[in-house]
């Protein structure tokens, strides 16, 4: 993983729009801001720290003090499990690959860091991911989502009466069928176009692992699949375009 987008959620309707872009130059760390910075401006975005020139390029030989702080150290005592939740290696990931899994979540602030897919070599769609929402659950569902095992496959279904977000993606497991949590915000629109693309049956979504001894954040572990559609171009929107050249 060599670039992440960093998206900004709006305080007041919730809604997630990408703000900056994070990218690994070899060893150097590049931060800019993207057209969807300019029109998060109206809802009270501002731009991080020192980082105020929305059309400045940003570099670092290390990670900006904004991301490195979500991330977790080697030398804290439950590093190891945590790469384990994460489903990583912990001598072979970056710290991108480690923020792409958690989308470096606080409980602080409203950011939060995604990839833009790529086509795998076999030309798929992979996306790994976090069930959100899991704590809002009705208790049966959450003892659902606790007893579910890796490899066990989940359903999307659109939330249409969703107040917050038109666009929601709820997971359902099967066999019973029961709500097991939501699709994080800022794929939604995307796994939306794959399953409008193919009709939806070879969009697959699978449990990777439930973490059981996890902060709830980490609970469940999913990897949607898909082959990769004709002239597909995700994150090709206006608000993601560098405002620095």
């Amino acid at each position: 993983m060599s670039t992440l987008f960093v998206a900004w959620q709006n305080p007041r309707n919730r809604v997630w729009a990408p703000v900056g872009r994070l990218s690994d130059e070899g060893g150097a760390y590049k931060f800019v801001y993207t057209r969807g910075a300019l029109n998060a401006r109206e809802d009270g975005f501002r731009p991080f720290g020192r980082m105020t020139d929305l059309y400045a390029v940003y570099e670092s030989d290390e990670l900006f003090p904004l991301f490195a702080n979500r991330t977790v150290q080697k030398s804290r005592p439950e590093y190891n499990d945590y790469m384990n939740w994460l489903g990583l290696s912990d001598l072979d990931h970056s710290v991108l690959d480690e923020l792409s899994r958690t989308g470096g979540i606080r409980a602080t602030d409203s950011l939060e860091l995604f990839p833009c897919p790529e086509p795998t070599a076999d030309r798929n769609y992979t996306v790994h991911f976090f069930a959100r929402g899991i704590r809002y659950l009705h208790p049966e569902n959450m003892r659902r989502a606790l007893g579910m095992s890796s490899g066990e496959r989940l359903f999307l279904m659109r939330d249409l009466q969703n107040q917050h977000d038109k666009k929601a993606l709820l997971l359902r497991a099967d066999q019973p069928v029961t709500l097991v949590g939501y699709v994080p915000r800022y794929y939604s629109a995307e796994f939306s176009e794959l399953i409008r693309r193919d009709g939806g049956d070879d969009v697959v979504v699978n449990v990777e692992r439930v973490n059981r001894s996890a902060p709830i954040q980490y609970l469940v572990l999913c990897t949607l699949t898909a082959p990769w559609p004709a002239n597909f171009q995700p994150c090709s929107g206006a608000e993601f375009e560098a405002l620095a050249s």
